[in-house]
């Protein structure tokens, strides 16, 4: 009995206490100067995009509309759904692939049965799309996740002007042409006044080249890198707007030919404003290739390093053409045994990757290990990086002449990278194979040239040596 009137006791002084309880304000949902927005930067360069590339931080060029839904109808203290507007500008257009959107660095991925985009997807202006994942940021009913219909633009020069962008600000408004940009209609950014960031995962390949059949695409996801430089050179948005009638465009199909059969294809994403020059150098020496202007055709041509002749019909230079020769080797100190290769890694959200590759007999020579960092940051698979930084390796582990000729009209016809046999008992040097680096000097009066070039990595083992007169 005692039992029940003590409980009775207790439910009446709870009772009593909940309706003398200070009311707490109605919770009220955030406005749209409580929601964070990212990346909105006037000034900022339009990123280019070759291969297939992540663009993390699109430019944010308007956001409003702002709506929300109580999570429960009628029962606010359980929070609310956030709905924005939302249009980002992404990059130079056309794209030709939207292989996937992420949002803070996650990949939608609904319920069986809900209707929603698959990616990747392609076609033309505008492509309206539909991305959902109620539970992407945490449970439907706690952060939610994003959801609702995109208006995607692939970049073309005549796309129309969005019609949502127009109901809202109450204006025509730009076709944006060449741009590849996103409205998100009112869409469901979550239960949370937090507007995740959101990324583009675009392909674009360029054959303004020309390039026959699908060899401007190297293993689907890379461009041909040889259609990049090629793009670099003569757009005039972007590029250097170099006419096509002052390039050899043989020479640059040629090197696209080799480079496609080769599997040695690139993903570049140009973010920020840097010279031309600086690009253009820098997909060189992924490719080991070299640019030049030919002094007989006054073209812009395109070589490649690589092991294409025949060691027994190149061009000899000997004492009897040439006037002067200086000779040099690096010392083991200034040779390197291992290589740090970064790349990009698409399936670490496109960051970078990291190898290390190793000169096992040079470490076992020298007792010690002498590092050299190369990026190689165009190429998105470890294989391909692997293979760069091979090469690069063999190169920098071995002490490979340098030489200095100053040889007359007969090595007119070498060019950057083209290579010559050299013959110099001098130095006991017989069928050394060298490949041309940098044409030097040369004047029509005294008919002499002086080149720069360097010992062949591909032909080391043809060099014979015999005891040099000047020694013995």
């Amino acid at each position: 009995m005692a039992f029940w009137i003590t409980a009775a006791m207790w439910i009446g002084s709870f009772i009593i206490g909940q309706l003398l309880k200070p009311k707490l304000p109605k919770p009220s949902a955030s406005g749209i100067s409580d929601i964070d927005i990212p990346t909105a930067t006037e000034a900022r360069a339009i990123p280019i995009v070759y291969g297939t590339c992540l663009v993390k931080d699109p430019n944010v060029l308007w956001y409003g509309d702002l709506s929300t839904d109580e999570i429960y109808a009628g029962r606010p203290e359980f929070g609310f759904t956030y709905f924005l507007g939302l249009h980002y500008g992404i990059c130079m257009g056309p794209v030709d692939v939207l292989q996937n959107i992420w949002f803070d660095e996650k990949l939608p991925n609904p319920d069986p049965g809900t209707p929603h985009t698959e990616f990747p997807v392609s076609g033309s202006s505008p492509s309206e799309l539909l991305v959902q994942d109620n539970d992407l940021f945490g449970r439907w009913d706690q952060e939610g996740g994003p959801g609702g219909y995109i208006n995607f633009y692939w970049g073309e020069d005549d796309q129309p002007a969005d019609t949502y962008l127009a109901a809202q600000m109450g204006t025509a408004r730009p076709r944006y042409p060449g741009l590849c940009h996103a409205v998100f209609r009112s869409y469901r950014i979550g239960n949370a006044p937090n507007c995740y960031p959101v990324a583009f995962e675009l392909t674009r390949w360029s054959n303004d080249l020309g390039l026959p059949g699908t060899t401007w695409r190297i293993n689907w996801y890379d461009a041909n890198p040889a259609c990049i430089l090629y793009d670099i050179l003569t757009d005039a948005r972007y590029g250097l707007g170099i006419s096509p009638g002052l390039i050899d465009v043989a020479a640059f199909q040629a090197a696209g030919a080799t480079l496609y059969a080769e599997s040695l294809g690139m993903s570049v994403l140009v973010e920020s404003q840097r010279p031309a020059r600086d690009m253009i150098e820098d997909i060189l020496r992924h490719i080991d290739g070299v640019i030049f202007t030919h002094p007989a055709s006054g073209l812009i041509t395109i070589a490649l390093a690589r092991a294409d002749y025949d060691p027994n019909t190149v061009l000899v230079l000997d004492g009897s053409c040439i006037e002067s020769l200086e000779l040099t080797r690096p010392s083991w100190e200034d040779l390197r045994n291992v290589v740090r290769v970064y790349y990009t890694d698409p399936e670490d959200f496109y960051r970078e990757g990291t190898l290390e590759l190793k000169e096992l007999a040079s470490i076992g020579a020298t007792g010690e290990m002498s590092v050299e960092d190369i990026q190689y940051l165009g190429f998105r698979d470890e294989a391909t990086a692997r293979a760069a930084g091979l090469r690069a390796l063999k190169i920098l582990s071995y002490p490979l002449a340098r030489l200095t000729v100053k040889a007359n009209m007969k090595a007119q016809s070498l060019m950057p990278a083209s290579v010559f046999k050299l013959n110099w008992p001098e130095l006991g040097i017989s069928g050394m194979i060298c490949r041309v680096t940098r044409d030097g000097s040369g004047t029509l009066t005294d008919g002499m040239r002086t080149i720069e070039a360097v010992e062949d990595i591909f032909s080391i083992h043809l060099t014979s040596y015999a005891a040099s007169p000047l020694g013995s």
